[in-house]
């Protein structure tokens, strides 16, 4: 009897060599690379990602800080920017 197949996901990249690593994510955490690949920012990625997977909220209430952190350390992650908010005048 052959075993069951469980989908992986998986991110190949390189670090400052040529040698190629690869590292697996849950799928949350896939997706939400998908999301910010294709342009989203935080909230909309995050988002989406909850919209799709609605079981995902309990792994970005505990891991997102941590991935962002590991993502940011290889280098997946990196140009962030913060937008700023536009000058509030007393004037009304």
């Amino acid at each position: 009897e052959a075993p069951t197949r469980e989908p992986h996901y998986l991110v190949v990249y390189r670090q400052t060599d040529v040698s190629l690593w690869d590292k697996s994510l849950t799928l949350p955490a896939f997706r939400l690379l998908q999301a910010f690949h294709e342009g989203l920012s935080l909230i909309p990625a995050c988002e989406r990602v909850v919209g799709q997977h609605p079981e995902a909220v309990p792994a970005f209430e505990e891991y997102l800080t941590s991935w962002f952190s590991t993502w940011g350390r290889l280098g997946w992650i990196h140009d962030v920017r913060v937008p700023t908010e536009p000058n509030i005048s007393s004037e009304g």
